[in-house]
């Protein structure tokens, strides 16, 4: 079996999701708080791909 997993940045887990992955670490580092990672995902979403808006007011 291949393995075409990526291991998670900070922890070493295995992981298929690069993204969860990302996400993970993020979340791992504030005391594990995967649960409200998860609640909060839409606003951290909106907060990631509306930054380079508000830094290039013509895009």
């Amino acid at each position: 079996m291949h393995d075409t997993g990526t291991r998670s940045i900070l922890t070493g887990e295995r992981t298929d999701n690069i993204t969860y992955a990302i996400l993970y670490d993020f979340s791992s580092s504030f005391s594990r708080l995967d649960g409200a990672l998860f609640s909060s995902f839409p606003a951290i979403t909106s907060l990631i791909f509306r930054t380079p808006m508000i830094r290039n007011p013509e895009a």
